[in-house]
């Protein structure tokens, strides 16, 4: 790896004006300094000052948040498995063990948070998922709400996975809070999901109604919610069980450099660079045969001879595609894919749907649907380990990759596709329980787009495609970088400028 290729490190916003870059000496020197500096730390390249008091305010604010929390779990837990969540007195220890929370954890936040911290994990696709769904399952328990207490249930939800989202910004913690906080998180997260999938919570309550007969309800809607938000965090839950001495952020990424990767390789493996005449023909044939077919299956619902023949043409593009990954696949980019959780979640999304499509379909030629649709969705994840391709390539496969997903979501929502078909019927203690093909399938295409936003906005941000689309690293707290030794001096030169305009 040369010099070139150490300084393109991920970046990471909110480093602080006026700090110059680390090299491994003076690192670990700053280190030194700062244990004898009791009172600051090293944050995103920057020596922070802290409160005097918030030693102690912090080992109390924890103790409190963490009996607090897990009481207030545990009540919720008893209550709506043993009493459907209509117990007063459980319900009001309930939420005197979230007052409890509130406290500690404001003990914890008061003159701890890094705003800059909290800026660049609002640039996060997932951190922003996340939010957004938790703001959908609030409004939802105000609208529709179960019993009396949802609206505050729902809040307390909203609170809860904001704080833990945005743990990040904290300066100073303890791993075992942290830990302790994930876990209740995952917990009631999971139990969310069971209980609209093995309990009878919001069974036939219907969020609205629309066209001919068609149904949004509540029970498939939140069931969807939490499992994306459960989804949505597994990464950083991850990296928080590996990251021992909590050195790396959870929710923060940055995109990996193409060439710290595959630029050893180089000399072994030429002719892959120098196929472009295949690489060409390849993109030529994917681009035109996969938009005809995209065209045909939007406007072939119900012409069956159309339906086949935009089948025959999906099957053309099969050989342009390994025309175009001929010599052109570099393996260790294929490794490093396997490992993104991001990933390893759209393609078993995939492999549901086509399982679904095989399993339950509702007419002849929907399972060869569901395999031109799992044999595309491959073709865009892994695009990412072609060593040679061009951008405009890129733009029209991100197109129609959205496109389609938004017509299948389209289909499913505001189309009779798959109307009344039961995915799956159960029964519990002598309830009958059922989940449906429609919302599923809808879910599983929403999912999709939004585990593949991340890498769909790096490649339109990367305008000389020197980033992975959907390899990323885990920032360091101390340098806002991949590196433990190296800064993001990019970023701290634009920091240096909005600093200096705001004094302005």
């Amino acid at each position: 790896m040369n010099n070139n290729s150490t300084s393109k490190t991920q970046e990471l916003a909110g480093v602080s004006p006026g700090t110059r870059g680390l090299t491994r000496d003076n690192s670990r020197n700053s280190r030194a300094q700062q244990h004898e500096r009791r009172n600051s730390i090293r944050l995103l390249g920057n020596v922070v000052e802290l409160d005097k008091w918030l030693g102690w305010r912090v080992k109390w604010g924890q103790r409190v948040a963490g009996v607090s929390l897990v009481l207030g779990v545990l009540f919720f837990i008893l209550n709506s498995s043993l009493f459907n969540g209509q117990n007063i007195p459980l319900n009001a220890v309930t939420l005197m063990s979230m007052v409890g929370v509130i406290i500690g954890i404001g003990m914890i936040y008061f003159k701890n948070t890094s705003f800059g911290v909290a800026r660049r994990l609002l640039e996060e696709v997932n951190v922003v998922v996340i939010l957004v769904l938790v703001v959908c399952i609030f409004t939802i328990d105000c609208v529709k709400p179960d019993i009396s207490t949802s609206p505050v249930n729902g809040f307390i939800y909203l609170l809860g996975t904001t704080l833990f989202v945005f743990i990040d910004a904290v300066k100073k913690k303890s791993r075992v809070f942290v830990m302790l906080g994930g876990g209740i998180f995952a917990l009631l997260t999971m139990w969310n999901i069971y209980a609209r999938t093995f309990n009878g919570d919001d069974v036939g309550v219907i969020l609205f109604k629309y066209g001919n007969d068609y149904v949004f309800r509540k029970r498939s809607i939140k069931r969807s919610c939490f499992l994306q938000i459960f989804l949505f965090s597994l990464n950083g839950l991850w990296i928080l069980f590996k990251d021992k001495k909590i050195e790396m952020m959870m929710f923060a990424t940055g995109n990996i450099y193409r060439d710290t990767i595959i630029q050893v390789n180089v000399n072994r493996d030429n002719n892959g660079f120098n196929n472009k005449c295949t690489t060409r023909w390849g993109e030529l044939g994917i681009g035109l045969f996969g938009y005809i077919s995209l065209m045909g299956y939007i406007f072939a619902e119900n012409n069956e001879a159309l339906r086949i023949a935009t089948i025959l043409v999906s099957l053309i593009t099969i050989p342009f595609m390994a025309l175009f990954y001929y010599k052109n696949t570099s393996y260790m980019i294929l490794k490093r894919l396997l490992k993104e959780a991001n990933i390893i979640m759209i393609l078993l999304l995939a492999l549901c749907n086509f399982a679904i499509d095989v399993g339950l379909a509702s007419d002849s030629l929907e399972y060869l649907y569901g395999l031109v649709y799992l044999f595309l969705v491959i073709f865009f994840i892994f695009l990412d380990a072609t060593k040679l391709k061009s951008r405009q390539f890129l733009l029209i496969i991100v197109f129609n990759f959205v496109v389609l997903n938004l017509f299948n979501i389209y289909g499913n929502t505001f189309r009779g596709w798959n109307q009344d078909i039961q995915l799956l019927q159960y029964k519990i203690e002598g309830e009958e329980y059922t989940i449906m093909k429609r919302p599923t399938k809808r879910s599983i295409y929403f999912q999709i787009v939004l585990f593949s936003l991340n890498g769909m906005w790096t490649m339109f941000k990367d305008k000389k495609m020197e980033k992975m689309m959907f390899a990323t690293g885990s920032i360091y707290r101390e340098t806002g970088t991949a590196s433990k030794y190296v800064e993001d001096r990019k970023y701290l030169i634009r920091m240096r400028s909005e600093t200096t305009e705001s004094m302005v």
